[in-house]
C-alpha cells in the first residue's frame, strides 16, 4: 500500500547497513540504518507544498527523526 502514490514516483533502497551494538551479549542486538532515496514529481504536488517538497524536507531524515521523536514523546506521556 502506497501512502503517497501521487507524490512519490519512484523509491529505491540504496543501502542497508547492519552492525552489532556494543555492550550487548554476543552482539545479539542489531543496529539497522536504512538509507532510502525518493523522487518527487513537482507538477503533481499542490502549489502550497512545492517549496517544502523541493527543499528535501518532506521526505528527508530530519523529518523522519522529528516524527519519531514526537511518537516517542507521545508514548512516554501515555506510559507516565
Amino acid at each position: 500500500m502506497e501512502l503517497f502514490p501521487s507524490i512519490i514516483s519512484r523509491a529505491k533502497t540504496l543501502q542497508v547497513i547492519i552492525s552489532g551494538v556494543n555492550g550487548t551479549p554476543n552482539a545479539s542486538m542489531q543496529l539497522v540504518t536504512w538509507v532510502e532515496h525518493a523522487e518527487a514529481e513537482n507538477e503533481l504536488v499542490h502549489g502550497i507544498f512545492t517549496d517544502y517538497v523541493s527543499s528535501g524536507m518532506a521526505f528527508g531524515a530530519r523529518r523522519w527523526l522529528a516524527v519519531l521523536q514526537r511518537q516517542c514523546e507521545r508514548l512516554a506521556s501515555l506510559m507516565a
